[in-house]
């Protein structure tokens, strides 16, 4: 049974889900105009397009986080945040460095927990089918 502060959170994070898709929208409008102006004889150009798409897709991931509350989409959600910050042309080595290992660590609490949580998942839906089964 939820109770009236779950109903009232729930509101909350699907109104922010609605305000971020709305800034979003608006994102993507703005960035057209300003994409179809540019050099795209240039390589900063290609640096621009990516990083606008990679920030549309962790806004996303954003909205998908805020609205199922899963794991998997913290996970995506993260792995973006670093391929985005990967990408950028002015990293120095040390970041880069920096960048693979939180990757690493990511890829690994991802399997860890994740793992982890379908194990649990697979026990409640196993238990419930034995006690089906038996009556």
């Amino acid at each position: 049974m939820k109770t009236r502060y779950h109903v009232i959170m729930e509101g909350g994070y699907r109104l922010l889900a609605i305000l971020i898709a709305l800034g979003l929208v608006g994102f993507i409008l703005y960035s057209i105009p300003i994409m179809l102006d540019m050099n795209w004889s240039e390589t900063e150009t290609f640096y621009e397009l990516f990083y606008r798409v990679l920030l549309t897709a962790i806004g996303i991931e954003l909205i998908h986080t805020l609205v199922t509350h899963e794991l998997n989409a913290i996970v995506e959600m993260i792995a973006m945040v670093i391929a985005r910050k990967l990408l950028k042309p002015d990293s120095d080595s040390t970041d880069i460095l920096l960048i693979v290992m939180a990757f690493c660590l990511l890829l690994g609490a991802r399997k860890y927990f994740l793992d982890l949580s379908s194990i649990c998942i697979n026990l409640k839906h196993g238990a419930g089918d034995k006690k089906q089964m038996s009556e």
